[in-house]
């Protein structure tokens, strides 16, 4: 079990930034979207 997890990691860093960098560009195009529609919606 310990040799397992020892050999393989979950993710390395760079796979971890790139997907948490992936995740924060959906939630700013969502983010931003939901605004257009605010906006253009009138309120």
């Amino acid at each position: 079990m310990e040799k397992s997890l020892k050999g393989k990691k979950f993710f390395t860093f760079g796979e971890g930034l790139t997907i948490f960098t992936g995740i924060l560009l959906v939630l700013l195009v969502v983010f931003s979207c939901n605004n257009v529609l605010i906006i253009g919606g009138g309120g």
